[in-house]
């Protein structure tokens, strides 16, 4: 049982690597140009998908990368914000029974407000 519960919390190498990547973004999301902005947001879209069997590895470094993605929602580039949004949607459909409700309540607000 202890052994599963180690598999269930540490991805292997190739997981593990995309998981550095997400842990990573955070910062560079809200200060890069929009062109790094986008392709930060391509690997998030490539890695959430790829970390969905180890949410207990993925949601800590999710969780801080929220309000960075609900800030580029207000990105004057559509583009970047649409894609903040796919990933944003991503997450929320990979990891539905995970995600706590205060993180979709705190995205809910903006995306209507876009939209709207």
């Amino acid at each position: 049982e202890e052994e599963e519960e180690e598999r269930r919390n540490k991805p292997p190498m190739a997981p593990a690597l995309a998981l550095r990547v997400v842990q990573k973004v955070e910062m560079l999301l809200l200060c890069s140009p929009p062109s790094v902005a986008h392709v930060l947001l391509d690997a998030l879209a490539a890695a959430i998908p790829l970390l969905q069997p180890w949410p207990r590895a993925l949601l800590p470094a999710l969780h801080k990368l929220w309000a960075p993605l609900i800030s580029l929602f207000d990105s004057p580039e559509l583009a970047l914000a649409a894609a903040a949004m796919g990933v944003l949607c991503t997450a929320a459909h990979l990891l539905r029974g995970e995600l706590s409700v205060s993180s979709m309540a705190a995205a809910f607000p903006p995306v209507l407000r876009v939209v709207a």
